[in-house]
């Protein structure tokens, strides 16, 4: 179990240095991919609430303290999935269908972006309100096929 766990963090290690390097300039109608949130889904995914919980905090803060932010990206990452663990699908259940999967994917990031956004507003700590709809839509549905695409290809390695 702790070697399982190991490349998760080792694998979550490199997904925040790659969002941070990489992603963040690989954008699309100023949209990006949250490569940070699609590892602490699927960190969901494999492990129990209270360790996807604290790992969510932990690479939430991490992104957040690396893009100056202090917070806004933890909160939004702890609360997804203190809200919505239940929803996400179980390796020991029946494998969803792709419409199933997108959709969740959908909504989770949806909702993310949501609470990232209101958070933001409410601090007023970032100018996110020029770029509201290229985050909550544009983010959204990048973060969403990515993360979608990652999942088949990550079931079909299994």
């Amino acid at each position: 179990m702790r070697t399982s766990i190991f490349k998760y963090l080792i694998t979550g290690i490199l997904l925040l240095i790659g969002q941070v390097i990489i992603f963040r300039h690989l954008q699309i109608f100023g949209s990006e991919p949250d490569m940070v949130f699609i590892f602490v889904l699927f960190f969901a995914h494999y492990f129990d609430r209270t360790r996807s919980l604290i790992i969510a905090a932990v690479f939430g803060l991490a992104y957040d303290a690396f893009l100056d932010l202090w917070g806004l990206h933890m909160f939004a990452k702890v609360l997804t999935v203190m809200l919505f663990y239940q929803l996400i699908p179980r390796p020991e259940e029946s494998k969803p269908q792709a419409a199933q999967v997108l959709l969740i994917m959908l909504v989770l990031t949806f909702f993310h972006n949501g609470v990232f956004l209101g958070v933001s507003a409410f601090v007023q700590s970032l100018s996110t309100m020029a770029h509201f709809w290229e985050i909550l839509i544009g983010n959204t549905v990048f973060t969403t096929i990515v993360g979608t695409f990652l999942y088949f290809f990550k079931s079909e390695q299994n």
